[in-house]
Protein backbone atom coordinates (compact mmCIF):
# COMPACT_ATOMS: atom_id res chain seq x y z
CA UNK A 1 0.00 0.00 0.00
CA UNK A 2 1.13 3.27 -0.83
CA UNK A 3 2.35 6.00 1.88
CA UNK A 4 -0.42 7.90 1.47
CA UNK A 5 -3.17 5.43 1.18
CA UNK A 6 -1.26 3.93 4.33
CA UNK A 7 -1.86 7.18 6.32
CA UNK A 8 -5.27 7.92 4.99
CA UNK A 9 -6.72 4.71 6.06
CA UNK A 10 -4.76 4.97 9.65
CA UNK A 11 -6.45 8.42 9.73
CA UNK A 12 -9.66 7.17 9.09
CA UNK A 13 -9.13 4.12 11.71
CA UNK A 14 -12.98 3.32 12.31
CA UNK A 15 -14.63 5.72 10.49
CA UNK A 16 -16.45 4.26 7.38
CA UNK A 17 -16.14 5.39 3.90
CA UNK A 18 -19.43 6.50 3.98
CA UNK A 19 -19.33 9.15 6.83
CA UNK A 20 -15.91 10.80 5.52
CA UNK A 21 -17.57 10.81 1.92
CA UNK A 22 -20.34 12.56 3.38
CA UNK A 23 -18.73 14.86 5.59
CA UNK A 24 -15.95 16.03 2.92
CA UNK A 25 -18.10 15.84 -0.61
CA UNK A 26 -15.10 13.22 -1.60
CA UNK A 27 -16.92 10.13 -2.80
CA UNK A 28 -16.29 6.68 -0.78
CA UNK A 29 -15.08 4.76 -4.16
CA UNK A 30 -13.09 7.95 -4.33
CA UNK A 31 -11.46 7.63 -0.83
CA UNK A 32 -10.97 4.03 -1.79
CA UNK A 33 -8.91 4.25 -4.80
CA UNK A 34 -6.94 6.61 -2.66
CA UNK A 35 -6.24 4.60 -0.05
CA UNK A 36 -5.10 1.53 -2.24
CA UNK A 37 -2.93 3.67 -4.10
CA UNK A 38 -4.83 3.25 -7.34
CA UNK A 39 -5.63 7.16 -7.82
CA UNK A 40 -3.96 10.36 -6.12
CA UNK A 41 -6.29 12.64 -4.79
CA UNK A 42 -6.72 16.49 -6.79
CA UNK A 43 -4.53 19.62 -4.34
CA UNK A 44 -8.10 20.14 -3.69
CA UNK A 45 -9.84 16.56 -2.15
CA UNK A 46 -6.32 16.34 -0.73
CA UNK A 47 -7.38 19.98 1.59
CA UNK A 48 -10.61 18.41 2.21
CA UNK A 49 -9.10 15.25 3.64
CA UNK A 50 -6.52 17.12 5.44
CA UNK A 51 -8.97 19.25 6.84
CA UNK A 52 -11.39 16.58 8.31
CA UNK A 53 -8.81 14.73 9.90
CA UNK A 54 -7.04 17.74 11.53
CA UNK A 55 -3.93 17.11 9.87
CA UNK A 56 -1.38 19.17 8.37
CA UNK A 57 -1.69 19.79 4.92
CA UNK A 58 1.81 19.92 3.93
CA UNK A 59 1.76 16.68 5.69
CA UNK A 60 -0.08 14.66 3.26
CA UNK A 61 0.75 16.74 0.01
CA UNK A 62 4.85 15.69 1.09
CA UNK A 63 3.87 11.82 1.21
CA UNK A 64 1.50 12.48 -2.07
CA UNK A 65 4.99 14.33 -4.03
CA UNK A 66 6.94 11.15 -2.71
CA UNK A 67 4.98 8.62 -4.42
CA UNK A 68 4.49 10.68 -7.53
CA UNK A 69 7.79 12.02 -7.77
CA UNK A 70 10.45 9.13 -6.59
CA UNK A 71 12.91 11.59 -7.59
CA UNK A 72 12.52 10.49 -11.02
CA UNK A 73 14.54 13.00 -13.41
CA UNK A 74 12.33 13.37 -16.09
CA UNK A 75 9.21 13.93 -13.83
CA UNK A 76 11.38 16.62 -11.81
CA UNK A 77 11.83 18.56 -15.02
CA UNK A 78 8.72 18.61 -16.10
CA UNK A 79 7.37 19.61 -12.28
CA UNK A 80 9.99 22.59 -12.27
CA UNK A 81 8.87 23.70 -15.89
CA UNK A 82 5.02 23.29 -14.63
CA UNK A 83 6.15 25.56 -11.53
CA UNK A 84 7.60 27.72 -13.35
CA UNK A 85 4.66 29.13 -15.43
CA UNK A 86 2.74 29.47 -12.13
CA UNK A 87 2.33 32.92 -10.91
CA UNK A 88 3.99 33.34 -7.04
CA UNK A 89 0.39 33.95 -5.36
CA UNK A 90 -1.32 30.92 -7.18
CA UNK A 91 2.04 28.48 -5.47
CA UNK A 92 1.71 30.45 -2.59
CA UNK A 93 -2.08 29.54 -2.33
CA UNK A 94 -1.33 26.06 -1.82
CA UNK A 95 1.72 26.04 0.46
CA UNK A 96 4.21 26.28 -2.06
CA UNK A 97 7.31 28.88 -2.11
CA UNK A 98 9.98 29.60 -4.73
CA UNK A 99 13.77 29.50 -3.62
CA UNK A 100 15.52 33.02 -3.20
CA UNK A 101 17.93 33.28 -5.70
CA UNK A 102 21.22 34.67 -4.20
Amino acid sequence: MPLLGQKLRQLRDKQSLLDVAKETGVSKIEISRYERGIYFPSPEKLKKLSEHFKVDYSELRKLYYQETLQDDEEQNAILAWVVESVPDEKLQSIGLYRQSQS
